[in-house]
């Protein structure tokens, strides 16, 4: 009987020494990183060189065209954003040339360009366009020709974009200058040449005999 009841107050006691004993309380999970928010534009020009670093004097490291897509990854100080393509090609370029939103409306850049009926030099001309005419791209993404509506001449059609402009081209006037020619009407109203007074005015002298 002693036996059984060792046995009882050891387990008694077992059982208050495993109750006392400190538990491992469970450490939060760590916050997630925050999330990088990406910031992208559209290329602004019809053609842009992306550069080495910031500047017009560094090496040209890449092209870009109008209305393509790229992610901002930096900013410089003097305002020139490092952009990347969505096919891995970077550089950096002024932030004037690129927008928020794709370019919708472009200017012809000289008289006498032709829309043609598809994006080839030797497709049939539409109608010849003026400068300064007005165009909005159907094409999202132009690349050596676009295809456009023209409001002026209510016409679509294609065009190669070297001959558009993303502002309006200035135009020079050149004047000209008429020379005024002698006649015998503008002789007679001319004013003849006045003397002064006390003096004669000078005769012709006549022809000397021969």
């Amino acid at each position: 009987m002693f036996r059984y009841g060792s046995l009882a107050l050891f387990m008694v006691l077992a059982w208050g020494f495993s109750g006392c004993a400190p538990t491992e309380v469970a450490k939060p999970a760590p916050p997630p990183p925050p999330e990088v928010i990406k910031t992208y534009y559209y290329v602004g020009a019809i053609e842009l060189d992306l550069k080495a670093s910031p500047g017009e004097d560094s090496a040209d490291k890449a092209t870009v065209r109008l209305n393509e897509k790229v992610e901002k990854t930096e900013t410089s100080k003097e305002g020139w954003f490092l952009v990347t393509t969505a096919d891995g090609r970077s550089g950096w370029a002024s932030s004037r040339h690129f927008e928020l939103r794709p370019i919708t409306d472009l200017y012809v850049a000289k008289w006498g360009v032709s829309l043609r009926s598809a994006p080839d030099a030797r497709s049939k001309a539409v109608c010849k366009l003026r400068k300064n005419d007005q165009v909005k791209i159907l094409d999202p993404r132009p690349q050596n020709w676009v295809e456009v509506a023209v409001g002026r001449a209510k016409s679509q059609g294609w065009v190669e974009v070297k001959n558009l402009s993303r502002t309006v081209v200035a135009t020079r006037r050149h004047r000209q200058k008429v020379k005024e020619k002698s006649t015998p009407e503008a002789d007679a109203e001319a004013p003849k040449e006045k003397t002064a007074p006390g003096k004669v005015a000078p005769q012709p002298s006549a022809p000397k005999a021969l």
